[in-house]
C-alpha cells in the first residue's frame, strides 16, 4: 500500500481520506503530540520557567503539539466525509468516551463506496491517458479551441 504525502500531513479540510490515510495521519499526528509533551521534559523542565531556553522549549513544544492536533483534526474531517458527514460531525469528539468509539470507527470501518458530495472514493485511482493529461495540465480541452 502505498501513500501520499498529502494524506499523512494536509490541513485540507475538504475532501476524503481512506482508513490508512487516516492511519498514518493519525500516528504522525500522535508523534507530534509526544514529541510537543516531551520536548520540555528532555530539558529536565516540568513548569513554567523564565529561562530562554525554557521559554524555548516550551514555545516549540506548543506549537509540535499545535501542528499535531490540527493534523489529527483535518484528517478526522477528511474521514468523516468518506462517511458523507459533514465536518460538523467532529464535535462528537469533544464527549469523553464516544470519541475513542468515534475514533475506532474511523479506523476500522470502510467509507461509502463511489463518489460523494465530498468528492471521489480514495480507494479508487483514476488513470488517465498522456494525452488527457497533456490537455489538463494546458488549462483546458486543447481540441475545443
Amino acid at each position: 500500500m502505498a501513500l501520499a504525502v498529502n494524506e499523512v500531513w494536509a490541513w485540507r479540510w475538504s475532501g476524503r481520506l481512506s482508513r490508512g490515510g487516516f492511519a498514518a495521519a493519525s500516528a504522525v499526528s500522535f508523534a507530534l503530540l509526544a514529541a510537543g509533551r516531551a520536548l520540555p521534559l528532555a530539558f529536565g523542565l516540568s513548569g513554567p520557567t523564565s529561562e530562554p531556553l525554557g521559554v524555548a522549549a516550551h514555545l516549540l513544544a506548543g506549537v509540535l503539539a499545535l501542528a499535531g492536533a490540527l493534523n489529527l483534526l483535518s484528517a478526522a474531517v477528511r474521514r468523516l466525509h468518506d462517511f458523507s458527514y459533514s465536518a460538523a460531525a467532529v464535535l462528537v469528539f469533544i464527549v469523553p468516551g464516544v470519541n475513542i468509539l468515534v475514533f475506532l470507527m474511523l479506523l476500522a470501518l470502510p467509507g461509502k463506496a463511489g463518489t460523494n458530495r465530498f468528492g471521489p472514493d480514495p480507494l479508487v485511482l483514476k488513470s488517465i491517458s498522456i494525452e488527457e493529461w497533456r490537455r489538463m495540465s494546458r488549462g483546458g480541452d486543447a481540441d475545443a479551441r
